[in-house]
Parts: structure tokens; C-alpha cells; sequence
């Protein structure tokens, strides 16, 4: 039966390394979380040892809905100039490794938000499914639908139920958030924000 897990790995400015096997990366925005266990404005990097599903869970990920998903993750990030790199480990799970900036550590949710992305993989294979079968030919349309798809899956079986934790949509139900675009999200995430679902409310709700 899944559970809510992540393990993960923190590396120190002084290169010390952390192994951490907890329910969630709410350590890096919380310095008092029951995970916390490490401190933010002192990490170099974090590696997330990605587990997708297995084969026999009925929510398999082929590894081209995998490479779509990365590679849209991986543009999303690009124009900020983050280092995320990733690679496929012979057991099929993934490692994904994002060097911290100074920007980075100064909003910690900014963290939060791109490890939440990687994630679904693991969490939410549903909604990448989804998303992989009504994919689009460009990245500002791929990431309205990558909302879209969240509504789709909706009134689905579910292999992990718990969207408004984990998810970057923060409303449980069928009225969901007008998508916002890629522009607006772009313009949102240049400034601080306060929490990873923050990025993606309505175009009326967006403020800077």
C-alpha cells in the first residue's frame, strides 16, 4: 500500500550529507517541523530519490510520460537558471539534484515548490497520465493543461489521496482556480512568495 514518503538527501556548504526518510519536505520551509533536521541557509544541495510507481500498483508510469514530465519541469525551470539535473538509476527509480542559489535560500518555498513538481511522479502518477494524453505542441500550453489535468483526475481512483497537501493546486473539488498562464506564474515567481500552491492561483488573485 502506498504512503506519503519521501527520502531525500541535504548537503551542507561544508559538504556534510543528510539522509532524511520522512512524509514530507516540509523541512525546508519550516525550521521547526518534526523533519527538520537540517538547516536551510546552510545547504548546498538536495537530492530526492524519486520512487515511481510499480508496475503491479495499476499506476504505472511508461518511461516516455517520465521523460515528458522532467523534460517539462526541467523548461519550466530553465529561464531562472536553477541547476537541476536528474538521472535514472538501474532499480528505475530517479534521482533528481537541485543546487541551491542564494535566491533559492532566500525563499525557501521556491525550494518546496520545484521538489513538489518532481514528486508527482511518485504521488500523483494519475494526473500525469492525464497530462501525457492530452499533451500540447508548447510549453505555455502544456502548462495550462498540466492544470487541467488536475480537474480531470479529479473524481478518479487515486494513488495517493491527498491533493491539498501535496499538490500544487490548493482547492480540493471540482471549482478549481481559473489556470493561470505562464506568464503570470513566470511574473509570480520572480518575486518571494509564501507557499508553493501561492504561484498558481487565478489571474484575479494575482498580485506582486
Amino acid at each position: 500500500m502506498y504512503t506519503a514518503n519521501v527520502k531525500y538527501w541535504v548537503r551542507s556548504k561544508d559538504l556534510l550529507k543528510k539522509e532524511l526518510n520522512t512524509n514530507c519536505f516540509s523541512a525546508v520551509v519550516r525550521p521547526h517541523s518534526p523533519y527538520s533536521e537540517f538547516d536551510i541557509k546552510e545547504t548546498k544541495s538536495i537530492v530526492y530519490k524519486c520512487v515511481p510507481p510499480a508496475k503491479e500498483s495499476g499506476f504505472y508510469l511508461d518511461k516516455q510520460i517520465q521523460d515528458f514530465y522532467i523534460e517539462f519541469v526541467t523548461k519550466l525551470f530553465a529561464k531562472f537558471k536553477y541547476n537541476l539535473q536528474y538521472r535514472f538509476l538501474k532499480d528505475k527509480k530517479i534521482l533528481f539534484r537541485l543546487t541551491l542559489n542564494q535566491k533559492l535560500i532566500n525563499n525557501p518555498a521556491k525550494i518546496l515548490l520545484i521538489l513538489t513538481l518532481f514528486r508527482y511522479i511518485q504521488e500523483f502518477p494519475e494526473i500525469l497520465m492525464d497530462f501525457y494524453k492530452n499533451k500540447k505542441n508548447n510549453l505555455s500550453d502544456n502548462f495550462i493543461q498540466f492544470q487541467v489535468s488536475h480537474n480531470n483526475t479529479l473524481k478518479d481512483k487515486k494513488y495517493y489521496d491527498n491533493r491539498y497537501g501535496h499538490s500544487i493546486i490548493s482547492q480540493y473539488g471540482c471549482n478549481l482556480p481559473d489556470s493561470i498562464s505562464l506568464e503570470d506564474f513566470s511574473l509570480k515567481f520572480k518575486f518571494k512568495i509564501t507557499g508553493v500552491q501561492e504561484c498558481f492561483k487565478s489571474r484575479k488573485d494575482l498580485t506582486v
